[in-house]
């Protein structure tokens, strides 16, 4: 404890201490000394700190004041006045105080108690005076406690933190197991434990957590990386980085740290690694692992540098018919320069009359960007094949490719592309074994040669399945808890609406229930993820959910049974 919260502990001492009845003699001299106390000071006697300790010590501390006003210690001061009433301590302890700021602003000593003081020191300092008394009550109450209750000799306080004062405080000592077997003589004393019970058999100990920071896990060449992994524990575990089979240790390379959170019992603490200018060399498995005498836990996570090279083809139509022309554009994104070719399958692309190829560089942030664009002229037939985009630097090669359809076929006016041409042209497979997908992409499935040019398809009114599942939680659920239901539904073109039921009882928002909605687009899906959320479970709540998806007219429904249980 600092020495200026020493002071005003000794000055809390005076307040808790219960001192004889006083006779009519001295209560009625108290009660004289604490109204001069309680009047306001002649400023006259404000002229110099030893004024100011003389008419302390007309409050009944002629010593203390007189050491006040010599300069000498001022926690000796305070407690000289000991056995004093509480009341005209508490009067004293002010006076003090006060007469201490005057001969503080009035004095160069710089042992003067005030004149070492700014606010958040006297703050700091009476954050610990308190936390001291109370520490000091609980030892008090124990020990008298301990006198009138026999402890069994299994019951004993084994923490190492000194918090078993902290868990009766805070009424854990059946909140766990190992709250009990660590701080048993503590809890049995506060009355929180009986004497006896199975908690004098206890070999419970404090799980050892470690959990990482779950964020981004690729990186630009030449990043700083910081990974941070949560570990408690009781005792407070070690903290080990690892890299595949081999130990991390602070380095030009590697920066670790661990900051303490202590609590109660159980200690917390956050370890970071840091790793410098990451490269393709630092791609792995990183783990961090808890160790301490109870045992051992470890997570572990990925990290990847972004591709040294990335290619893509963005043109997303695949289907012209002959006699035009067709553009297919890359774009490339690399860290170093990079080189570029077009193939048709393994055929490299010169260029010529038939092929033209135009590239235009850039920059984006770290990135170099090169954008390349081929020119089919006049496409026929024979011009149908994959297209590649080859891009190459030091370190490392990138393709991307598309698939492209040049037909002569000769399409129905009915027939057109509903859906998006990038949900055509990436799914145009499925346009033969299921009959939406033919009708929304009528044009694709036909330029693909997958669908004639004549058919059934061109009159079908086929629509995509409404599709709706309900996931109800496992297992049974404690009573007052919190209990989570999903459930999916699925159409298309157009999202389905979704509403919940209780048996027959259709389910309202409120302080009880909490729907969330969140649209997913899919392939030739919209997906609309409903999750209920039941709050407080009671054993009304037990019985079948139903969860009703609906467009338009047509409706279909999933239920699932939701169980309480009452342990």
């Amino acid at each position: 404890m600092s020495s200026v919260a020493k002071t005003w502990y000794c000055c809390f001492r005076l307040l808790s201490s219960e001192p004889d009845a006083p006779d009519e003699a001295t209560a009625d001299n108290d009660s004289r000394t604490t109204m001069s106390l309680l009047s306001p000071p002649n400023p006259d006697t404000l002229s110099s700190g030893s004024r100011q300790a003389a008419s302390v010590g007309s409050a009944g501390n002629t010593a203390a004041a007189g050491a006040l006003a010599a300069g000498e210690d001022t926690n000796r001061v305070l407690c000289m006045a000991g056995g004093m009433p509480w009341r005209l301590a508490v009067m004293l302890v002010w006076a003090l105080f006060f007469a201490s700021l005057t001969a503080a602003a009035e004095s160069d000593s710089s042992s003067a108690l005030v004149a070492k003081l700014t606010v958040a020191k006297l703050k700091e300092a009476m954050k610990e005076v308190v936390t001291e008394v109370l520490n000091q009550r609980d030892r008090s109450a124990r020990n008298n406690a301990a006198t009138e209750i026999p402890l069994h000799n299994n019951c004993t306080d084994s923490s190492e933190y000194n918090d078993c004062h902290l868990v009766v405080r805070k009424n854990l000592c059946n909140n766990t197991e190992y709250f009990a077997r660590y701080c048993c003589r503590s809890c049995t004393l506060a009355k929180q434990l009986p004497t006896y019970g199975p908690h004098l058999r206890h070999v419970a100990e404090a799980p050892i957590v470690a959990t990482i920071q779950r964020g981004k896990t690729v990186f630009p060449r030449g990043a700083k990386v910081t990974v941070d992994c949560d570990v408690a524990g009781y005792p407070a575990p070690e903290v080990v980085w690892m890299r595949t089979n081999y130990t991390i240790t602070s380095s030009d390379k590697y920066q670790l740290k661990v900051r303490a959170t202590p609590g109660t019992l159980i200690q917390k603490l956050q370890a970071e690694l840091s790793i410098k200018d990451f490269s393709n060399d630092d791609m792995g498995i990183y783990t961090c692992m808890a160790i301490s005498r109870v045992g051992l836990t470890k997570t572990s996570i990925y990290l990847s540098q972004e591709f040294p090279v990335q290619a893509e083809i963005t043109t997303e139509v695949i289907t012209y018919p002959v006699g035009d022309d067709i553009t297919l554009n890359c774009q490339v994104k690399s860290y170093m320069p990079s080189t570029i070719a077009w193939y048709n399958g393994e055929e490299p692309i010169v260029e010529s009359e038939k092929f033209k190829v135009v590239d235009r560089k850039m920059k984006e942030n770290t990135f170099e960007v090169l954008r390349s664009r081929l020119t089919i002229v006049n496409a026929q037939k024979k011009d149908s094949g994959h297209y590649v985009c080859r891009a190459a630097n030091e370190e490392g090669i990138a393709r991307s490719s598309k698939k492209i359809f040049v037909s002569d076929a000769v399409i129905h006016p009915n027939c057109t592309d509903i859906a998006d041409s990038k949900e055509c042209s990436n799914d145009y497979s499925r346009c033969s074994h299921q009959e939406y997908v033919a009708k929304y992409c009528c044009r694709t499935c036909t330029m693909t040669g997958i669908l004639p040019p004549w058919g059934q398809h061109l009159m079908t009114d086929a629509k995509a399945p409404l599709e709706v599942d309900i996931t109800p939680p496992w297992g049974t659920f404690p009573y007052d808890s919190e209990v989570e239901l999903h459930c999916t539904g699925g159409s298309y073109p157009n999202k389905p609406n979704i509403r919940w039921m209780k048996d027959e009882t259709p389910i309202q928002e409120s302080d009880k229930y909490q729907i969330k909605e969140e649209v997913l687009q899919r392939s030739f899906k919209v997906q609309v993820v409903s999750v209920l959320r039941i709050a407080n479970v009671r054993v009304s709540d037990s019985g079948r959910y139903r969860c009703v998806a609906s467009r338009g007219s047509e409706v279909n429904e999933d239920s699932g049974l939701l169980a309480r249980h009452d342990s």
